[in-house]
């Protein structure tokens, strides 16, 4: 009898919300693990209505239905790499230590406190609890420089700041970090990672562009398929922002002020 050989497609597990649009959550990361080459899982944690104008509603999974979909998964699959979108209560952070904190594997945060449209997913205070029990058994966290200050409970204006503040959730939290530096109005975009107690730059032209739903959530989940093919963080990072940018300037062109990328 023979059997066909295992196959080196990486699996890659997405902890995250689902977006009826299909521009950012749970359904951006498929998108773009499968265009990437790789085999996306999911553990769907809230299902949102939302378009490109706004968010108008939300709906928490249960956590026994959490557990559900990470049981069936483990009992069945081996898992290269996870990614953690939109977690909106404590309970499923504990949830979801309990079953990964043990993990050798990637694991990296998008720490999303609200949508780009401006709804706001859990309060401020909830919020730093469910990141620190996140960062409690994760390797990397990519938040944006707002999320960072919330982290810090502190402004950052430069890039100066981004180094400083890398620097300093890496020390509180004992993770590496990755602040993305597009919210500062400038035509370089800067993104500062502090890893393994090194400071990383990583600069790109901003691209113009009304298409550019998904790009956190994109480029979170390219972050984690190149670190579980065994990149360096270095070469991750670039890897992920060389996709980010074709993905923007290969949008689809649907007239929507916010509309998607292409994956």
């Amino acid at each position: 009898m023979k059997f066909r050989k295992k196959n080196n497609i990486k699996k890659i597990l997405s902890i995250a919300g689902s977006d009826c649009s299909c521009g950012a959550g749970i359904q951006a990361d498929i998108k773009t693990i499968q265009s990437l080459g790789g085999y996306c899982m999911t553990v769907v944690t809230n299902v949102t209505a939302q378009n490109s104008k706004k968010v108008m509603g939300i709906f928490n999974i249960p956590d026994s239905l959490i557990s559900s979909q990470i049981n069936c998964l483990l009992h069945d699959y081996d898992i290269d790499g996870i990614k953690i979108g939109l977690v909106s209560n404590i309970k499923t952070a504990k949830t979801l230590k309990k079953y990964f904190v043990k993990e050798e594997i990637p694991i990296i945060i998008d720490p999303i406190f609200k949508s780009t449209t401006g709804f706001e997913f859990s309060s401020r205070t909830d919020y730093l609890r469910i990141q620190k029990k996140l960062m409690s058994f994760s390797n990397l966290i990519i938040p944006s420089i707002l999320e960072a200050e919330l982290l810090l409970k502190s402004k950052i204006k430069n890039e100066t700041d981004m180094i400083n503040a890398s620097k300093l959730i890496s020390q509180k939290f004992d993770i590496n970090v990755l602040i993305k530096g597009n919210e500062l109005k400038k035509q370089k975009i800067t993104d500062i990672c502090f890893f393994n107690n090194k400071v990383y730059k990583f600069k790109n032209r901003r691209i113009i562009s009304s298409n550019k739903h998904g790009t956190g959530c994109t480029y979170s989940s390219a972050v984690t398929f190149f670190l579980a093919k065994g990149k360096s963080i270095e070469e991750a990072i670039f890897s992920a922002k060389d996709y980010i940018s074709k993905s923007i300037k290969n949008a689809p062109n649907f007239g929507l002020s916010y509309g998607p990328i292409k994956h």
